[in-house]
């Protein structure tokens, strides 16, 4: 590990957290760096899977809570197979959170990389707290971290894609699919805005709850299949306005 520009540059390989007794060690900067680096955008969904999967810590894993656009097919199935609940919100943290209260959930998670405890903890979401819980879980394990990452099943997904759109037609653009996109062969969730799934892939567009944009956000099983239902979403798009382009 070296300090550049003031980035910390981490080997992980070096990080051995395997054995409990590591645990009652000091820990170093840059130990929680790289545990850090999961909490971050790309890697939410590897927590919330990683969590889901290791049930067992929780007191009562009856209901487990994420957001309309983070929901996959594959964590959805993780989840059941826990004895879970997944249940889809609306997309936002006051959304979750509220849902968390009303249901009185033990795990919430969303795309911006918060992960929300209600096991032994207070139901909001804190980032130290979620890391120690991953030490925690990483811990039991007799295999390496590495290991543990390579059983996460592989998606193709994108980021979040923003078209700029008036906040006066960004809910009317959204009604208007709401209505009339109904392709074949897939299943429609209107949760918040239009979800379209299936067993390969799923495709959501929704209106932005804070900026003047249409937001969406894609997943498959394979690169074709991605390619394939954001065209699909695509073509809906340039159906109601030639200007709402996002591929090019």
């Amino acid at each position: 590990k070296s300090l550049r520009k003031g980035k910390i540059k981490v080997n992980v390989k070096k990080v051995n957290i395997m054995k409990r007794e590591k645990l009652e060690k000091k820990f170093t900067k840059p130990f929680f760096l790289a545990i850090g680096r999961f909490t971050k955008q790309k890697n939410h969904i590897f927590l919330l899977n990683f969590f889901s999967k290791n049930s067992h810590y929780l007191e009562d894993n009856k209901l487990i809570i994420i957001g309309q656009g983070e929901l996959k097919k594959t964590y959805d199935k993780v989840i059941r197979e826990n004895d879970g609940v997944p249940i889809m919100t609306k997309t936002g943290h006051s959304f979750i959170k509220s849902e968390i209260a009303r249901t009185d959930a033990v795990l919430g998670g969303e795309m911006s990389g918060h992960i929300f405890y209600n096991d032994n903890w207070y139901g909001f979401d804190d980032a130290i707290f979620a890391s120690l819980r991953l030490i925690e879980i990483l811990s039991s394990y007799e295999i390496s971290t590495h290991e543990v990452f390579k059983k996460i099943p592989k998606m193709f997904s994108t980021p979040e894609i923003k078209i700029s759109v008036k906040d006066t037609e960004k809910f009317k653009i959204v009604e208007e699919l709401k209505n009339n996109f109904k392709p074949e062969g897939y299943d429609s969730i209107l949760i918040d805005g239009l979800r379209l799934e299936n067993e390969e892939s799923w495709g959501l567009v929704r209106a932005s709850n804070t900026t003047p944009a249409l937001v969406l956000r894609f997943e498959a099983k394979t690169e074709k299949k991605l390619m394939q239902i954001k065209e699909l979403f695509q073509n809906a798009l340039l159906e109601i306005d030639n200007q709402l382009n996002f591929l090019n």
